[in-house]
């Protein structure tokens, strides 16, 4: 169980963080309007007509922009396993129906299903682009649970939808206690977290009391975000439990509705009723 866990840290937190550097410059975003690499598959017709995504399983170097393949990034992707595929349509369909369809739409254009990813040299457990999800899978006993993947899935989903709409960071920053400030405030916070030890994702009182739901969402804002995130839209139940608790828990959340709200309106009847 202490293996898992220490997976589970490691690769949830890696999620997020190889785009933002080459992000810096929007030309070193991959071919997202391209078809390099696409390969039907009838386990995910459904969901591609359904929500419009396009699931991907081959790994080509195609998938990654020309630049992402030359130091220091030299990104690199290995194929997932067969077997790992076939848990990926109940799993997509659930994360998947917690959005609007035509947020979907407008916002995410591919999934890329991989068994590994590196990026300078390090291994990631998920990442982004302008409109792609990239996901790992290494099988549950290496701690890839249904769980974690849709964790994962809404992590990285929530990094595009910060870019790509007005997220009020001014007002989410002032719900930190007074004099709080993020870690690491550059465009790779939760790598330097990482390489400082800090990038722990178990909850406790601590943090909570905090506005914050573990140590790795001290390491840069949309990390924090990131979080929200992803228990919001794996575990509602619990984020509301604690938003009952813990008042700045209970900010957070509410603004973090509003936000999703502002995208969609549909958004909070989606993840409350789903």
């Amino acid at each position: 169980m202490k293996n898992i866990l220490i997976i589970i840290t490691l690769f949830i937190y890696l999620a997020g963080c190889s785009e933002k550097t080459a992000r810096k410059n929007k030309s070193l975003s991959p071919n997202d309007n391209k078809d390099e690499g696409i390969q039907s598959n009838s386990l995910f017709s459904e969901i591609e007509s359904t929500y419009g995504v396009k699931i991907i399983m081959k790994a080509t170097p195609e998938l990654f922009h020309p630049s992402w393949r030359l130091p220091p990034i030299n990104a690199k992707i290995v194929q997932i396993d067969e077997n790992e595929v076939l848990r990926y349509p109940m799993i997509l369909k659930n994360v998947l129906s917690k959005y609007p369809k035509k947020v979907l739409l407008k916002n995410l254009k591919k999934i890329v299903l991989a068994k590994s990813l590196s990026f300078y040299g390090l291994q990631y457990g998920g990442t982004y682009s302008t409109y792609t999800v990239y996901l790992t899978s290494k099988g549950i006993s290496r701690g890839y649970t249904n769980d974690y993947l849709i964790n994962s899935i809404h992590h990285e989903f929530s990094s595009i939808l910060f870019r790509n709409y007005n997220f009020p960071k001014e007002k989410w920053k002032s719900l930190n206690l007074k004099g709080f400030k993020y870690t690491n405030n550059s465009i790779d916070g939760g790598i330097e977290a990482l390489k400082a030890g800090k990038a722990g994702l178990i909850g406790s009182h601590l943090w909570y009391k905090q506005g914050f739901l573990a140590e790795y969402s001290i390491s840069a804002l949309e990390e924090d975000f990131n979080l929200y995130s992803a228990s919001i839209l794996t575990n509602p139940i619990h984020i509301k439990k604690l938003a009952k608790k813990y008042t700045l828990i209970k900010k957070k959340l509410d603004l973090w509705l509003s936000f999703y709200n502002s995208i969609d309106i549909n958004f909070k009847k989606n993840i409350f009723n789903k």
